[in-house]
């Protein structure tokens, strides 16, 4: 097996196969109303549905840098606002953020190993880099957003104060 396809089956494992985190992306997000989606149990902070989005500007910048679009995000772009709030955009997000991971993995499909070390921009971050980041970056949200569903749905409350320094 190329080490392509071992990060393919990597991003396969995140989005819906369960890999070792025991966790993927799809069932985490199946049975998240939309009412939990855009709860906001932390106040001043991301909820569910902000999150998702977010993961959805992660795949188009590596979806952009795959297909040679390079082009700096505006601030702010990162985090893109909840627009409409029906329960039908809401699966039209959940089913979006897995079409795209499935287009990510279909457009690495071309790569061969030794494109892993190069940049897709100059001064940028290997393919290797940019891809695992990617999957890092799903994780570290993935645990954010089992932490905010298990505080909506009432089965422990998350206490956030300052630390004094």
């Amino acid at each position: 097996m190329s080490e392509i396809n071992r990060i393919q089956r990597q991003m396969k494992l995140l989005h819906l196969d369960e890999g070792w985190a025991s966790i993927t992306l799809k069932t985490l997000l199946d049975d998240i109303s939309t009412q939990q989606a855009l709860a906001q149990p932390i106040s001043g902070k991301h909820g569910i549905w902000e999150i998702v989005l977010h993961l959805g500007t992660a795949q188009q910048l590596v979806l952009d840098l795959i297909q040679g679009i390079a082009r700096p995000f505006a601030p702010g772009d990162e985090w893109p606002p909840v627009e409409d709030t029906s329960n039908k955009a809401w699966d039209n997000v959940r089913q979006t953020l897995l079409d795209a991971d499935e287009e990510i993995r279909g457009e690495m499909q071309g790569f061969a190993d030794f494109a892993l070390e190069q940049s897709f921009v100059e001064g940028g971050s290997s393919a290797y880099d940019t891809f695992h980041g990617y999957i890092q970056h799903a994780y570290y949200h993935a645990g954010q957003i089992s932490i905010l569903k298990g505080m909506e749905a009432g089965k422990y409350d998350c206490s956030i104060r300052p630390i004094d320094t």
